[in-house]
């Protein structure tokens, strides 16, 4: 009950909690030495878990059967460090794909959420095993679907290099509206919305170069040094990302092609108990307590399989 609550809430607030609710008289201190204990056990078998499953993968062609498409995500979210200024926790997310469960409400079918802030290579090896237990090898489609950092790219290069590459769309058009804005001031405002309906149409076919090129001459139209290495910097997201540009055809395969659930995982899991007011953490501590909060997020079976161990 202490690690359930304080998990989920600050250790003085979760001493409250429990005093007032079930008349559990504990200290924050104390909250805190059960929650990071049972936050370094969780990673101990974690650690130990990978490592097994990383000895023991089918070899190719004798793995699992495969679903139609198998999605891997990546994305990360930022602390606050007490031994540096700030520290990035990395959330990975291995699922098959979108399916209605009611009028208006989606979920994703067998999804599974890896937590670390050990990098991204420890990232790219749990990514790996979660989804060769989900029949990696003979999936009939694999996407990697990430918002362009070059960590996850290395990944998905390292691990899944014949997965395709997919650069999450929101992102990609987020991207295009900042640096075109840098714009305004020099340019007519309705001439800069129709560059970005341009460019937005035209990435979403795939025509990376006709932006790129569009994008030079609009570069040269500007004299502000911050406009034009707006635009600079937008060139060299679209050149490094290259590969993940193109959506139509997805489109019309029904391919998921928003990192919405990574992201709303990434919040889930890391920011609504780590970005508290005034907290800071140590990265053992905090990959501790989210690594509880993903075995949580995972679902029951998950939770109780933990305390059974």
């Amino acid at each position: 009950m202490v690690c359930e609550v304080g998990m989920r809430l600050p250790y003085e607030q979760t001493a409250e909690v429990l005093q007032e609710l079930l008349g559990i008289a504990i200290a924050g201190r104390q909250v805190e030495r059960i929650v990071d204990r049972q936050g370094q056990r969780a990673i101990a078998l974690r650690d130990a878990a990978v490592a097994e499953a990383w000895t023991a993968l089918e070899p190719i062609g004798r793995q699992p059967a495969g679903p139609p498409v198998l999605y891997i995500e990546g994305d990360g979210a930022w602390v606050n460090s007490r031994e540096q200024a700030h520290m990035e926790g990395k959330v990975g997310l291995v699922h098959q794909g979108p399916e209605q469960v009611g009028r208006q409400r989606m979920r994703l079918r067998e999804a599974v959420y890896v937590t670390t802030f050990q990098g991204f290579e420890r990232l790219g090896e749990e990514l790996y095993v979660e989804a060769d237990r989900q029949g990696l090898e003979r999936a009939g489609l694999v996407i990697f679907l990430s918002d362009g950092a070059k960590g996850l790219r290395e990944i998905q290069q390292t691990h899944f290099h014949d997965a395709r590459f997919v650069l999450d769309w929101f992102h990609l058009r987020r991207e295009v509206y900042r640096a075109l804005q840098m714009a305004v001031p020099e340019l007519d405002p309705d001439y800069i919305h129709a560059k970005y309906v341009l460019f937005k149409d035209l990435l979403w076919v795939g025509e990376v170069d006709l932006v790129l090129e569009r994008l030079d001459r609009l570069r040269g139209m500007l004299a502000g040094p911050q406009a034009r290495d707006a635009l600079t910097s937008l060139k060299g997201y679209l050149q490094n990302n290259r590969a993940g540009i193109g959506y139509a055809d997805l489109f019309e395969q029904g391919i998921h092609i928003g990192s919405g659930p990574i992201e709303k995982a990434a919040d889930l899991i890391i920011n609504r108990r780590c970005e508290l007011r005034g907290m800071t953490w140590h990265r053992q501590t905090a990959d501790g307590i989210c690594h509880l909060r993903t075995l949580r997020f995972n679902g029951l079976l998950s939770w109780e399989a933990f305390w059974n161990s």
